[in-house]
């Protein structure tokens, strides 16, 4: 004989069976909510100076005549704004930023450079320079410690180059308007201790393909101080930054051939909000 079951074991069961079917939900949802995404945005304010030498001929042969930047004017930007975002989900971690930087100024060539049938130089020039760096890319951990961040993935940048050089004699200039994807291998690395932390990320290439040759170095080195917020989320850090970057490339745009070797670095100074 089986013993009588009161009302209050019915409901007890009753209320177990509907339960069932929502402890994977509560699981998932509990899984979805450690492994939310948290996003750092980060703009920044910063200026650079831009160093190397950039050279251009219409001569299909022989060596390309290069100009020094400093010579040509060319050097400190004015004040640039950028953007910078972090999109951490666990592993891999994300990275998108964008930037432009204008250089121009007077100076003089001690050689002639040519595009098509103008020329500049040898004399004083006007150089106007805008040199724009878009990034994306992924990394992913490598060591499994909260305090230590080290990832290591691939990512590709885009430079976006527009130079017009204008002789101060006749009037004549010469001009390079260039887009150029390079893909990278992306190290990242970070420090916490505390309120503090140190984050670095280190990115280049080098490429050689039909006759165009680019090679790119790019280093974003950042510090931060929390001011405010709950651990990753809801958070507001000051940092101060340092990125230094060196493009070099080589190529034939219709008839010309072009040889630039940019290097360019300086400070700047970001908000972090992390959300």
């Amino acid at each position: 004989m089986q013993p009588r079951r009161s009302a209050t074991d019915d409901h007890h069961d009753r209320t177990h069976t509907r339960m069932k079917p929502l402890l994977p939900l509560a699981l998932l949802a509990l899984a979805a909510g450690c492994s939310a995404p948290t996003l750092d945005v980060m703009p920044r304010v910063g200026s650079f100076d831009l160093d190397g030498h950039f050279g251009i001929t219409a001569d299909p042969a022989g060596a390309i005549p290069v100009a020094d930047m400093g010579t040509a004017g060319i050097g400190k930007d004015d004040a640039y704004v950028g953007l910078r975002a972090d999109i951490d989900v666990g592993s891999p971690v994300w990275y998108l930023s964008a930037q432009r930087t204008s250089h121009g100024g007077s100076g003089n060539l001690a050689t002639t450079l040519s595009s098509g049938a103008d020329e500049v130089g040898p004399g004083p020039v006007t150089s106007d320079v805008d040199i724009g760096l878009y990034q994306a890319g992924v990394t992913f951990d490598m060591v499994p410690i909260d305090m230590v961040d080290v990832g290591l993935g691939l990512g590709i940048t885009t430079v976006d180059l527009d130079a017009v050089m204008t002789d101060g004699n006749d009037g004549d200039s010469i001009s390079v308007d260039r887009t150029l994807p390079v893909p990278v291998i992306a190290l990242r690395g970070g420090l916490e201790l505390g309120d503090f932390e140190v984050t670095a990320l280190l990115s280049g290439f080098e490429i050689s393909l039909d006759g165009n040759e680019v090679s790119f170095f790019d280093l974003d080195a950042l510090a931060t101080y929390q001011l405010f917020g709950l651990d990753d989320r809801l958070a507001g850090s000051l940092g101060l930054g340092y990125r230094k970057t060196n493009l070099g490339v080589e190529y034939e745009d219709d008839d010309d051939r072009v040889d630039a070797d940019f290097r360019f670095d300086g400070p700047y100074l970001t908000f972090v909000l992390s959300l």
